[in-house]
């Protein structure tokens, strides 16, 4: 009994501990979350930005044109949805794509959708995955961040 226990205690800490599935080809990162005065100051140390649960909604490029609502915070997003992905507490996602550029949507809410960058095409949040690589892109969602 004190054998099957011990095997027991041991595969639940080995499940506990597991990660998420590696990929090859695809984006991972962090989503952070800014907000109030983000001005430098000498006497106040610059914060640390909070990683945001949230879903990233993941389209094909798309520029501002293929929008409504009012730039950054977007109501409609006219283009093709590729998917949706989650991060988790700490703001990091995972999400296995095929090689391209997409844009890349914050939503909080389903309703309504962050994006604040363009590239020199003015595609709105690139992001671009190379074949058999997987991209490190951070996204920051900066809503009543001043300055």
């Amino acid at each position: 009994m004190k054998i099957f226990l011990v095997i027991s205690a041991f595969m639940l800490m080995a499940c506990h501990t597991m990660k998420p599935p590696a990929i090859t080809q695809g984006l991972s990162g962090y989503v952070y979350r800014e907000s109030g005065n983000q001005m430098p100051s000498p006497n106040r140390k610059t914060r640390k930005p909070k990683g945001l649960k949230c879903d990233l909604y993941i389209y094909q490029p798309t520029t501002l044109q293929q929008t409504v609502g009012s730039n950054p915070v977007f109501t409609s997003v006219n283009s093709k949805l590729v998917t949706i992905v989650h991060s988790d507490s700490t703001g990091y996602y995972i999400v296995k794509l095929p090689a391209g550029r997409y844009s890349v949507f914050i939503s909080t809410d389903k309703k309504s959708f962050f994006a604040d960058e363009s590239d020199g095409s003015g595609t709105l949040n690139p992001a671009e995955v190379i074949a058999d690589k997987v991209t490190a892109r951070n996204f920051t969602l900066r809503l009543g961040a001043v300055y």
